[in-house]
Order: C-alpha cells, then structure tokens, then sequence
C-alpha cells in the first residue's frame, strides 16, 4: 500500500472518528489530561464548528506524519485500526493539553498554530510503531545492495550547456 492510499484513509478516518469522539476528548479540558465536551458536534455554533475544523485539520495531519515511518511495515487493516486510535484518542489528548484548556495550557504553555506538538506526537507514535513493526524485511535482495553499494555515481551535466544565452 502506497503512502497517498494511506494519507488518503488518514484523511476519511480521521474525519469520522473526529466527529465522533476526538473533538469531545480534545476541547474543555480544564486544566486535566482529557476534555469533556459534547459528542457529535451536538449543539455546535458556527464558532465551535470553525474550532472543530481547525482541530480537525491538525488532527489529520498528525495521523498521516506516522503514515511515512510505518510504510511498507504494516498491513493496511493493521494501518486502519491505528488511524482509528491515534485519531480517536491519542491526538485528541495531546490537543486537549494545549489547545482544550489542558495542563499545559494552564502552566502557561503556548504553541504556534499546532506546530510542536503535531509534530511530536507524530514522531512518537511513528517511532513507536516503527520499534513495534521491526525493520523492513524482503525489500532489497544482497545482490542489489552490494551492486548499489560498488556503483559508481556519476554527476550529470546540466542542460544550460545546450543553450547559447544571448543578448
């Protein structure tokens, strides 16, 4: 499975299981470790559906960061099942330490646009899974590792020497 399918179930996933339960576990925290709010978007104004699209978006884009590190290390149901937890409950925690009024907001934590912790809960979770899953296997066979490692790399040329520059 290629990483753009896996992006691609990251985006659908990540949309259900955000409106389900994400956005409930990752907004009014109050100063705890989880938020309590409402599930499926129930009683919305157009403000907390802005703010629900906004978490939305980074909760998608946490999910398809571990998308890379797991490639071609897991089967795609085995993909599914974690897309569903990180979108779910891993993510959803994170966010409510910083953005849903969590612990870390309250000891003054601040954060530009969802930048920090995206990117470190993604990076987590991909080296967790990446440890869990093992080394890729069955990829490269020794022939072509020691061809490739006995190669010579040749620098090419650019094309600007085929043009005559004028004035």
């Amino acid at each position: 499975m290629n990483i753009i399918s896996k992006n691609f179930f990251d985006l659908c996933i990540s949309t259900i299981t955000f409106f389900v339960c994400g956005y409930s576990f990752s907004t009014n925290a109050q100063g705890g470790v989880i938020g309590r709010s409402n599930f499926f978007t129930a009683g919305f104004d157009r403000k907390t559906i802005l703010d629900w699209f906004y978490k939305y978006s980074l909760c998608s884009a946490s999910a398809t960061i571990v998308s890379g590190s797991l490639a071609e290390r897991t089967y795609v149901d085995t993909y599914i099942l974690f897309s569903i937890l990180m979108t779910s409950v891993i993510y959803p925690i994170g966010s409510s330490w910083v953005l849903g009024g969590g612990w870390l907001d309250e000891i003054g934590f601040h954060d530009a646009a969802g930048a920090g912790y995206i990117h470190m809960l993604g990076g987590i979770c991909g080296l967790v899974g990446t440890t869990l899953m093992g080394p890729r296997t069955n990829i490269f066979s020794k022939s072509l590792v020691s061809k490739a490692s006995s190669h010579k790399l040749y620098r090419r040329r650019p094309l600007a020497h085929k043009f005559k520059l004028s004035a």
